[in-house]
């Protein structure tokens, strides 16, 4: 929530009173955070993230292949991790690597090079069309440890984020937040389990992400030597999260 002023958000009286950058408050009864995987409101409250195992994007915008357009998401593994490519309404091609945490600046500089090694995209997205450079970003999954407080409550990827793999992030952002909603109504209600089912909806859909995510990881046997298919088999299997500080 980029308007939101630094500092505290406090609560007093039951109404939640936010500046905003632009020297405006804002009150309101119920705080719904929706800022994405930063989770900022959640975290300037002090609930922490918990990170699942560490996944960095490495993406740029370019050009498709001319001629017949590709209307879908395009994956590949490769032994660095894994590519998504697709092309935009605007008909710019984009284009991300995933790869671990530690192996992110080596690969962000080999990006073309690793691209131009691949089977299938290369073909829909030549090297030569990716002439920006490389820009990085979190795509690792997790969650809020705690996903609902006093009169507040997360949604979206900052209740619950995913491995971009699973392809599921953007259908539950937005079912979240129509539950988020009737969890608050039902408490303001007076349902006292209406933020707890709530949670534990999250919980369950968390719980089968991570099975068909390790499912989906296990496919992927051609590379026994490479860290990042064998590190994120025995992480997803493992469910090793991480608290950040």
């Amino acid at each position: 929530m980029e308007g939101v002023a630094h500092g505290d958000i406090p609560a007093g009286n039951g109404v939640w009173r936010i500046a905003l950058k632009s020297r405006e408050t804002v009150e309101a009864r119920w705080l719904i955070d929706a800022t994405g995987r930063g989770a900022s409101l959640a975290r300037r409250l002090g609930v922490r993230k918990v990170r699942d195992e560490g996944l960095i994007a490495l993406w740029r915008f370019g050009l498709p292949r001319s001629g017949e357009r590709c209307n879908r998401t395009l994956i590949e593994a490769v032994p660095e991790g894994s590519w998504y490519g697709a092309v935009l309404p605007d008909d710019r091609a984009v284009l991300s690597l995933h790869v671990r945490p530690d192996d992110a600046h080596l690969a962000g500089s080999l990006w073309l090079d690793i691209l131009r090694r691949t089977r299938f995209l290369r073909e829909f997205f030549p090297a030569e069309g990716f002439v920006e450079s490389t820009r990085t970003v979190d795509a690792g999954g997790g969650r809020l440890a705690a996903l609902y407080g006093d009169a507040w409550i997360a949604c979206g990827d900052a209740a619950i984020s995913f491995d971009p793999l699973s392809s599921q992030g953007i259908y539950t952002a937005m079912y979240s937040g129509m539950m988020a909603a009737r969890a608050i109504a039902g408490s303001v209600r007076g349902d006292a389990l209406a933020l707890a089912n709530y949670a534990a909806w999250l919980d369950e859909i968390r719980r089968v992400y991570r099975d068909r995510l390790a499912d989906s990881y296990a496919m992927v046997e051609r590379w026994p030597e490479s860290r990042f298919w064998v590190e994120r088999l025995a992480g997803v299997h493992g469910d090793r999260p991480a608290e950040d500080p």
